[in-house]
């Protein structure tokens, strides 16, 4: 087997060239990481607002009758779609090239380990090429290659970049994308994987992405066992030392590790093996280069595997690490007067490096061993340094508004400014120009405390009639933002026969709400497909998240106001709550039983005890009625689509105990995003809410119904949102249960407190 290289052998040489191949893939990929046309990205407002409606991720495929549709039906966006085709097709083409290369590589990696399996190589197996030294190394590259490949198209195009990318290469490029083409294999390949630069990934990454293509899983199994029982590139022998071992195998060190998500059982459920990996490659090291640049800590990587995870404790244990940094610390010291020693000017010349050649390898030896730990072990993680720098970047630029607004505001209480029927007061001039100077010195490292200092702040400055009146210009506002709400609706969705026949084809569709939905994904899919741009094209979403965001900070006045209340006057707090806890219940036996008393419109008590109810935090913002609002046709559709079009876009964070948006630069707090909803349902009649929670109902039904793996998210998420309306809505559990079964409801809260 010693001339497995020859030209002469086919088996060798067919490696080879898919090897080299792989390496001229991967150079292409982070060649064109650097030309993505930023349109794709949809990255500010602008950019959204013009090209949501032309560039589609996936989703496309799934509606491209109602897609094409709506471009071709719109001149405007027609000229748009034509400027982006000119503009953009050969890189698109270039990029889907270097796309489909990768699924290629894969398909004749694949094809080639058939071949061998069926005795087209003569003399040739699985088992003699890993035998072979040349025949290994080739074998471990190209799966190795594989996985870099995957890990860089991740890394360089995010998900829905690379979706959007293939959409348009399959619309601009149709007469390219015939039958003979693979475009829907490389779709599946690539298809969003849901990671994004930061400490978090989504569950089974990258396993689940490197498993979209299946492997031979001996040849898989195999090819692991060289990896971690072999010296594959003969490196041990160039590093004598024991406390070298580790830097003589980082190149197999870091195959390995592409390798093992390939066989994640290992990462998993086998610590004997894990063990012997952990000890033989990674010591005393847990920070690796996988390829050019391409830095991994171990022990955020490792983190989701248990095998993994348990072996290498030992290796970041604190006191070890605390041991080992020492050590370098120390031959650092050590090496440096040696290495200025050789390079004094006319020490190294012929006849003193070759007497000194031992001597002076081992410094070297020395010097690249020591840098290399130091290089790797010091550098910031990228992800997460980029995430801090953006956080903080934010919380100055905020922190700076805020200063600014508070001057202004000083400025308008000092009487300079000549503003209409504003006064001088000096006191509210002082006063904000101290809440400006408390702003400026709050830290970004404390900042989960920081927005409860400020409320603090005002409290105490303030006192319960400022929150008071605080409360009350709040209300102004809700009222205000409610009716802009309402009206958008009323007099633009509602009014365009589309939206009214799209509702009226919905509402068909879900009738009756008690029964379960046969294709639930093919229905709901297609009418958020219909409705996004509602979302993506209009203020729907800021103004309810507003509405929401009014009424968590009225929660929170409340709070504090009956806290003071039940502190400073218990007995008139208490004889408050008792008055109003009558009231309720005899205007209830009144609709019971219209014979029965109700206070007369002329009577004054309701009016002046909504005034001390309020006053003493004995309300319940989210429950009140605001506005007053005739009946609005399908209120109750629009609703859901809406609310379930975010909930498409988060996911639940076990840490946290909540929704969080996939996309962190979307900014959408699920908290403020429920008491929005419950806000707005509770300006129509009681029936409405009724029903939306039993759409929610059925929604959850069906899904679970359709036995879809990939539906699980999303109905973690409607049942979550539930959840939320009952916490914050005061929605009874058994008006959720006429609509969720309970063992659904109990499997739910069991799945959260694992």
């Amino acid at each position: 087997m010693a001339d497995f290289m020859a030209e002469n052998n086919p088996c060798g040489q067919s490696i080879l060239r898919l090897v080299s191949r792989g390496n001229a893939i991967i150079a292409e990929l982070l060649r064109l990481s650097h030309f993505i046309p930023p349109v794709f990205r949809l990255d500010g407002r602008t950019e959204q607002h013009k090209y949501a409606e032309i560039l589609a991720d996936f989703s496309y495929f799934r509606q491209q009758e109602y897609f094409d549709h709506n471009i071709d039906s719109k001149p405007d966006l027609q000229e748009l779609d034509e400027e982006l085709k000119v503009n953009h097709s050969d890189i698109l083409t270039r990029l889907y090239l270097a796309f489909e290369s990768i699924h290629k590589y894969i398909t004749d990696l694949n094809r080639l380990l058939e071949e061998v399996e069926e005795g087209v190589y003569i003399q040739q197996t699985i088992e003699s090429i890993l035998l072979n030294a040349d025949g290994k190394q080739l074998m471990a590259e190209a799966l190795y290659l594989y996985g870099v490949m995957l890990l860089v198209v991740d890394m360089k195009f995010e998900g829905v970049v690379r979706e959007r990318i293939l959409v348009a290469y399959h619309r601009y490029s149709a007469q390219r994308t015939s039958a003979d083409s693979n475009i829907d294999d490389v779709c599946k390949l690539l298809r969003s994987t849901g990671f994004e630069q930061g400490p978090k990934r989504p569950q089974g990454y990258p396993e689940a992405f490197f498993g979209r293509v299946p492997m031979n899983a001996q040849f898989v199994s195999m090819l692991v066992d060289r990896l971690r029982s072999d010296d594959l590139y003969h490196q041990i022998s160039a590093f004598p030392l024991p406390e070298h071992r580790s830097a003589a195998l980082a190149t197999q060190a870091a195959m390995l590790y592409v390798c093992l998500y390939f066989a994640p059982s290992i990462l998993h459920s086998q610590p004997a093996k894990m063990r012997e990996i952990v000890d033989k490659f990674f010591p005393d090291n847990w920070v690796i280069s996988v390829y050019m640049g391409m830095v991994v800590n171990l022990v955020d990587a490792w983190e989701p595997y248990k095998a993994a995870k348990m072996a290498l404790g030992n290796t970041v244990e604190h006191v070890f690490v605390k041991e080992l940094a020492g050590k370098l610390h120390v031959k650092l010291t050590q090496l440096n007067p040696a290495v200025k020693q050789f390079l004094q000017e006319g020490v190294l010349h012929e006849e003193y490096v070759l007497d000194n050649i031992p001597k002076m390898m081992n410094v070297l030896r020395d010097c690249n061993v020591t840098l290399r730990w130091l290089m790797l072990h010091t550098c910031p993680v990228p992800e997460g340094n980029k995430k801090l720098r953006e956080k903080q970047s934010k919380w100055e630029g905020f922190k700076k508004e805020g200063c600014e607004r508070m001057r202004e505001l000083a400025d308008v209480f000092s009487g300079a400014k000549p503003l209409t029927r504003i006064e001088r007061n000096e006191s509210l001039q002082s006063w904000f120009s101290e809440m400006a100077k408390q702003i400026e010195q709050l830290s970004a490292e404390d900042s989960t405390s920081a927005g409860r200092k400020i409320f603090q702040k005002l409290e105490s400055t303030v006192g319960t009639f400022g929150l008071s009146g605080l409360d009350r210009l709040l209300c102004f506002m809700l009222v205000r933002e409610l009716q802009t709400f309402v009206y958008s609706i009323k007099s633009g969705v509602l009014r365009d026969p589309l939206w009214q026949d799209m509702f009226r084809s919905l509402s068909s569709m879900l009738s009756p709400v008690r029964a379960t939905l046969e294709h639930p994904q093919r229905v709901y899919s297609t009418y958020l497909a219909r409705s996004s741009k509602l979302w993506s094209s209009s203020s729907f979403t800021d103004v309810l998240l507003r509405i929401g965001q009014i009424q968590l900070l009225r929660r929170l006045i409340g709070y504090e106001l009956h806290t003071a209340a039940k502190f400073d006057s218990k007995f008139l707090t208490s004889a408050l709550h008792n008055l109003n806890q009558a009231l309720l219940a005899a205007v209830g036996e009144h609709y019971h039983n219209p014979e029965r008393p109700y206070p007369s419109e002329d009577n004054p008590l309701l009016y002046e005890l909504t005034a001390y109810l309020e006053s003493t935090g004995i309300n319940h913002p989210l429950s009140k009625i605001y506005v007053t609002t005739d009946r609005l046709p399908y209120i109750e559709l629009f609703v859901l689509l809406f609310v379930l079009s975010h909930l498409s876009r988060m996911h639940y964070s076990k840490p946290l105990g909540k929704l969080q948006p996939k996309k962190p630069q979307e900014h959408v707090d699920i908290s403020a995003l429920v008491a929005g909803v419950i806000t707005l349902l509770h300006q129509f009649h009681a029936e409405v809410n009724e029903l939306f929670v039993a759409l929610l109902g059925q929604y959850v039904r069906s899904m679970i119904a359709a036995r879809a793996p990939e539906t699980q998210g999303d109905i973690l998420n409607v049942l979550v949102f539930i959840d939320e309306l009952v916490r914050y809505g005061g929605v009874p559990r058994r008006t959720v249960e006429n609509h969720v079964p309970t063992y659904i409801l109990d499997e739910y809260k069991s799945y959260l407190s694992q």
